[in-house]
């Protein structure tokens, strides 16, 4: 495979989520009517969704994942267990490591938050043709298949 292929391809990923970011943020990050978002940032959400999508990870294993420092992580943790959106628990493999699950709470919030987030993001990509609509949902599942496929 050509080294020209592997940096195009390598660019445009490291250009994707950036450019995602810009034009949702703003209306993803808006306060929903929920109390909790005024505690909950953007790092908060993801530990969440990793957490709906693994259920039960060490805190480390959670860092690592997401490319927190550990420190930051404890604060992050420690915020979600005040909210009650997580509990922790001592690993019975290994009393040194912490496990952390989404509580009750904590799945209920996360599905709100996605449905808040996708409703955004329907909006802002409304705009788009229906062509334009076409050709990005393709491009993204593409996307999303060959990059499923990545050890």
């Amino acid at each position: 495979m050509p080294d020209d292929i592997l940096k195009k391809v390598s660019i445009y990923l490291l250009s994707v989520p950036p450019l995602l970011y810009r034009k949702t943020r703003r209306k993803i990050t808006l306060p929903s009517v929920e109390e909790l978002d005024r505690y909950i940032t953007r790092l908060h959400i993801e530990i969440l969704l990793l957490l709906r999508d693994e259920g039960t990870l060490r805190v480390t294993e959670t860092g690592k994942r997401l490319q927190i420092a550990k420190a930051h992580m404890t604060q992050l943790v420690n915020t979600l267990v005040d909210l009650n959106l997580v509990s922790r628990e001592t690993d019975l493999t290994d009393r040194r490591a912490i496990n952390i699950t989404l509580t009750q709470k904590g799945k209920k919030f996360i599905a709100s938050r996605e449905n808040i987030m996708l409703n955004h993001i329907q909006e802002i990509i409304s705009t788009l043709t229906d062509q334009e609509l076409e050709e990005l949902y393709g491009s993204l599942k593409t996307m999303h298949d060959i990059l499923s496929k990545i050890p």
